[in-house]
């Protein structure tokens, strides 16, 4: 129930802005803006994918209040000095170890310049916020409210890590995107959903997540894109697409860069008391 009550009022916002969309663009417009949004368009295109996030963190926070009597900190963390310091922690930190990693296949991928370097430093700024919005959104969605309403039902962390985790993969599956590649994307997709929701439960908050996810989406979207993906506001792009089936084995890598960044996340938001087990 919470879950298709927070998918309605979602629906609802992302239907109403496109209605103003459609209104200022007209009907040529409106569909050139939705095929950009879905991969191929500009950044303004991108960025209205992005700002269309706005609808699930306000959904999520709607939907949880009037289920569950839950405010807005609580779908956060109830510490929130320590939700913004594990977020800068995971942030720079993995960000600094998945740049590292991306960079030398970077040199030796067919990797093609995107946006003009003057074009996207203009963009830099509004879409690392959109960036945030985006990230947060989710994190709040499927850690901050999922996972921790299923933690205070269920003993068993099989249960109400796995089920978001897997919520959340199976939401990413797109086969007329990845082709072949779907369900290895929803895999992955999947054991990142398991680390988001690991560093949650051993913070207590949903800071650490995202800024994991940020940085996670910041080398995705901002930097290095998959052609034909979320590409509107990267500086570069791959020469391959997502269904191409030489991916596999760079999903491989990413799960491995994956699991290094949850190791070194786990010791910069260590500490000596008690662990919860959720963000509430």
């Amino acid at each position: 129930a919470g879950l298709a009550l927070a998918a309605a009022l979602y629906a609802a916002f992302v239907s109403s802005l496109m209605a103003v969309v459609w209104l200022v663009a007209g009907a040529q417009g409106f569909r050139d803006t939705l095929e950009g949004m879905t991969g191929g368009g500009g950044p303004a295109q991108t960025a209205l994918l992005l700002f269309s996030f706005l609808g699930m963190a306000l959904a999520t926070w709607g939907a949880a209040r009037a289920l569950h009597g839950r405010s807005l900190r609580s779908l956060i963390g109830a510490d929130l000095r320590r939700a913004a310091r594990d977020f800068l922690r995971c942030f720079l930190g993995y960000g600094a170890l998945a740049l590292a990693a991306a960079l030398p296949f970077m040199l030796v991928m067919d990797v093609e310049p995107n946006l003009a370097p003057g074009t996207w430093l203009l963009w830099l700024g509004p879409a690392l916020a959109l960036l945030v919005l985006q990230v947060g959104a989710e994190e709040m969605l499927f850690r901050g409210w999922l996972q921790s309403q299923l933690a205070a039902r269920l003993t068993r962390p099989a249960l109400w890590l796995g089920l978001p985790a897997l919520v959340f993969g199976l939401a990413h599956y797109a086969p007329a995107q990845s082709g072949p590649n779907a369900w290895a994307v929803v895999g992955a997709v999947t054991l990142f959903g398991l680390i988001a929701g690991d560093l949650t439960a051993r913070s207590g908050t949903i800071g650490a997540a995202t800024g994991f996810h940020l940085a996670n989406n910041t080398l995705a979207i901002l930097i290095l894109s998959t052609d034909g993906a979320i590409d509107g506001l990267s500086l570069w792009r791959t020469g391959f697409a997502a269904d191409d089936p030489g991916l596999a084995p760079l999903l491989l890598i990413d799960a491995a860069v994956l699991v290094a960044g949850w190791a070194l996340c786990r010791r910069l938001i260590a500490r000596p008391a008690a662990q919860d087990t959720g963000a509430a």
